[in-house]
């Protein structure tokens, strides 16, 4: 089969859209706002849905460009209900997406979308991390989660109001694809969400914690940060053999915060590992000179891990001594475990078996990756 040599337009920042219906149809700048809010306004799949636009138009647009679907595989909504969609990427792998529905103190509808096809950092803990990296997703994969979750919710009168990257991959490991995506998420002529409500999650990639800062919107920054002391991030996350605790949080401190904004350090809860008292109080002291708040996550069980969530008083004994220190902390209340949809839970199979010589490889596989970052 031939490739498909037309230029496809969801993937498309709203700026490069803009550039090309000028320069390639011929056409006056509005048309772009037009292609844009069918596309990222009323989720549609293709040109024949967008009926305020000229017939003769539409056929033109289907003879030099095309819109990238993802395929839905499965859905699976829990009891509280969180949802969790399994998507075929262009590749014919899956990937995964959670739509989290508003507490009832709350009024935000999160949607977690994935970045890459599996993940290259390695971090223990995290299901998706023993998939090892399959490859980085493009910018229509990663809005194109937007667009179908967005879709399906509208059925039920619901809504998509954040967006947070940390489903499947290490986002600043596909800038590539996160950036031209921040922007149509921004953007007033697409999504139109403001920069408050979309959030960047990272292991600790300082170049693309950087490229991040120079190149996108103001938005919200989280750090999965997990361990208090080198010794054990060495060992949870081999992204820190790279870069160590020290190093990055030199970098959060440089990081330009918009005002009234703060970095987020998540740090996922391993009985055993994480959570003791001392940890406690070295957390706190790291995160002192940071304008930050600390957001526990128990950990989230999943097929193979050795790893235990401890209970819900000694999460808030933890929580206890952060904010007796002065530290701004609220313990993640978990949604939709029991779907495999949790912090961590996200794979593109279906079981990973206990861990084993190949769990070992993908760690030494991670380590390789990201030295050549």
């Amino acid at each position: 089969m031939s490739e498909d040599t037309r230029q496809e337009l969801r993937g498309l920042s709203y700026p490069d859209l803009e550039a090309w219906v000028i320069a390639e149809l011929g056409e006056k700048r509005f048309r772009a706002h037009q292609i844009s809010m069918w596309m990222h306004g009323r989720y549609v799949r293709s040109f024949e849905e967008m009926t305020d636009i000229s017939k003769k138009l539409r056929e033109r647009l289907e003879r030099v460009a095309r819109i990238d679907n993802l395929r839905l595989d499965q859905r699976h909504i829990a009891s509280d209900g969180t949802r969790k969609y399994r998507f075929e990427a262009l590749g014919g792998e899956m990937i995964e997406s959670v739509f989290i529905p508003a507490a009832s103190s709350d009024k935000r509808n999160a949607l977690c979308v994935s970045s890459q096809v599996g993940c290259a950092m390695g971090c223990t803990f995290c299901l998706t991390g023993r998939s090892g990296l399959i490859r980085s997703l493009s910018p229509a994969e990663i809005i194109g989660q937007v667009s179908e979750v967005a879709r399906d919710v509208a059925k039920d009168d619901l809504r998509i109001t954040n967006i947070v990257f940390m489903g499947m991959g290490e986002p600043l490991h596909n800038l590539k694809g996160v950036l031209p995506t921040i922007n149509l998420l921004c953007h007033d002529s697409a999504f139109g969400l403001s920069t408050r409500r979309v959030t960047v999650s990272t292991s600790g990639l300082l170049p693309g914690l950087k490229k991040l800062a120079e190149a996108a919107e103001p938005i919200q920054i989280a750090v999965s940060l997990n361990a208090s002391n080198d010794k054990t991030r060495n060992d949870i996350m081999p992204v820190n053999k790279r870069w160590n605790i020290a190093a990055l949080m030199k970098a959060c401190r440089e990081f330009p915060l918009a005002a009234r904004r703060r970095i987020t350090f998540e740090y996922v809860l391993m009985k055993g590992v994480n959570d003791s008292r001392e940890n406690a109080y070295e957390l706190a002291k790291l995160v002192a000179p940071v304008r930050s708040m600390v957001n526990l996550i128990p950990f989230n069980p999943h097929p193979g891990s050795r790893y235990v969530r401890g209970t819900r008083d000694e999460a808030e004994a933890f929580q206890n001594i952060l904010r007796a220190k002065g530290i701004q902390c609220y313990i993640r209340h978990t949604r939709g475990d029991e779907v495999l949809a949790a912090c961590g839970t996200l794979s593109d199979v279906n079981y990973v078996a206990p861990e084993s010589d190949q769990d070992r490889q993908v760690r030494d596989a991670a380590l390789e990756a990201i030295d050549a970052i």
